[in-house]
C-alpha cells in the first residue's frame, strides 16, 4: 500500500497557498491591501474590514464600533460599555491583534450595490480563522451587519516556519517540492 499523506498535504498547501495569494491580490486590487490601509473609510466592503482590523490593532473603540451596523452594532456598543473600566475594550481589542499576521477575504456570493457577502480569513502564526461577513452599504458607507464565525484550522505549515532547507532539518520544508506533481 502506498502512503499518499505527503502528497495530499502538499497538494492542499499549494491550493492555500495559491487561495491565499489570489485572495490577497483580489483585496489589494480593490484598495483593501493590507492591514491599515488608509483607504477612505467604509468605501467598499473589503475597505470597511481593513478599518475594522486597524480600529481593532489600535484600541480605537469608537472606528471600531463604527464599522458595524444593526443589531450587531447595539450589542457591541452594550459589550464595550459594559467593561469594568473605559479601556478595557479597547485594551480587548488590541489583544485580539497581538498575533494577527494577515488577513484575506474573497466572496461568498456576487455583491450588490448594497450588500456583500465575504468569507474573511485571519492569518495568526498557528491557526486561520475564517468568518462570514454580511455588509451593508447605508448613507455611502459599508458596514458590518453579520460576522458569523466559520471556523478555525491549522496551517499544514505555521505561519513564519522555515521553508528552505536540508529536508532533514526540523521544520524545514523545500519549497519547489509543493510544486512536483504527485504520483498516484
Amino acid at each position: 500500500m502506498m502512503n499518499t499523506s505527503a502528497p495530499d498535504a502538499r497538494r492542499l498547501l499549494a491550493v492555500l497557498v495559491t487561495g491565499l495569494l489570489l485572495g490577497g491580490a483580489l483585496l489589494w486590487s480593490r484598495g483593501g491591501g493590507a492591514i491599515g490601509n488608509k483607504a477612505p473609510a467604509g468605501s467598499s466592503p473589503e475597505a470597511c474590514l481593513g478599518e475594522l482590523t486597524l480600529a481593532a490593532r489600535e484600541g480605537n473603540v469608537a472606528s471600531y464600533l463604527a464599522c458595524f451596523g444593526g443589531p450587531l452594532a447595539e450589542q457591541l456598543a452594550k459589550q464595550a460599555a459594559g467593561e469594568a473600566s473605559p479601556g478595557e475594550f479597547a485594551r480587548q481589542l488590541r489583544e485580539s491583534t497581538t498575533e494577527l499576521r494577515g488577513i484575506a477575504s474573497y466572496e461568498q456570493r456576487p455583491p450588490t450595490t448594497y450588500e456583500a457577502e465575504l468569507v474573511l480569513e485571519r492569518i495568526y502564526p498557528r491557526v486561520n480563522e475564517r468568518y462570514r461577513a454580511v455588509l451593508r452599504q447605508a448613507d455611502g458607507r459599508w458596514r458590518v451587519y453579520e460576522l458569523t464565525r466559520l471556523g478555525a484550522a491549522r496551517p499544514p505549515i505555521e505561519y513564519g516556519a522555515p521553508v528552505s532547507g536540508d529536508a532533514g532539518e526540523a521544520g524545514a520544508t523545500d519549497p519547489r517540492s509543493i510544486l512536483k506533481p504527485s504520483v498516484p
